[in-house]
């Protein structure tokens, strides 16, 4: 038995400096599609309001979306891949 799941996945930088790590998974695309849109909204409201390279508490980073967030000079940005699931 399988079934389609959808990663989310985070990314900046590029080339070499290229950083890439995973964020959730989800059973639902929409919810995934949903969850690319608010994260990339969040990553460039952080870098609006915070600079280039923001720096969080420990506290502030559990409390975002994405606790993993890194940040590049080309910015912060959002994706998500479908795989199959396959249950034994």
């Amino acid at each position: 038995m399988s079934q389609q799941i959808y990663v989310v996945m985070g990314w900046s930088g590029e080339y070499s400096d290229r950083r890439e790590w995973p964020v959730r998974a989800y059973t639902d695309e929409s919810k995934a599609k949903a969850q690319v849109m608010l994260l990339d909204a969040m990553a460039r409201d952080l870098q609006a309001t915070k600079g280039q390279y923001p720096s969080f508490t420990e506290e502030e980073r559990k409390a975002l979306p994405d606790p993993d967030i890194q940040f590049d000079y080309t910015g912060t940005r959002y994706f998500y891949f479908t795989i199959t699931l396959v249950k034994p």
